[in-house]
């Protein structure tokens, strides 16, 4: 399957419009054709983009609904240093 790390603005362009390139790519993502790949840092960097107002605004979104797609992300996508070293030796 493959594996991608998404920067921060293909998540906000992924979650403004569906049709887009990263839109599609959040798809495949929620389909599990698609495995994110994260970092606590990148969790946090995208937890502070989220829930500036500009952002919030952009997207048409409250700071509850932006907390819950940060907690789908923590759940579905964090790799520890140890699993993202087993997923090298098994590439």
């Amino acid at each position: 399957m493959l594996r991608a790390v998404l920067d921060t603005n293909v998540f906000v362009s992924g979650l403004k419009n569906r049709k887009t390139p990263p839109g599609q790519i959040l798809q495949l993502w929620r389909k599990n054709k698609l495995i994110v790949i994260t970092s606590p840092q990148l969790l946090a960097e995208i937890h502070e983009v989220f829930m500036r107002p500009s952002i919030l605004s952009y997207l048409n979104q409250t700071p509850a609904i932006m907390d819950e797609f940060i907690k789908l992300l923590i759940r579905t996508t964090f790799v520890t240093a140890q699993e993202f070293i087993e997923v090298l030796n098994n590439s």
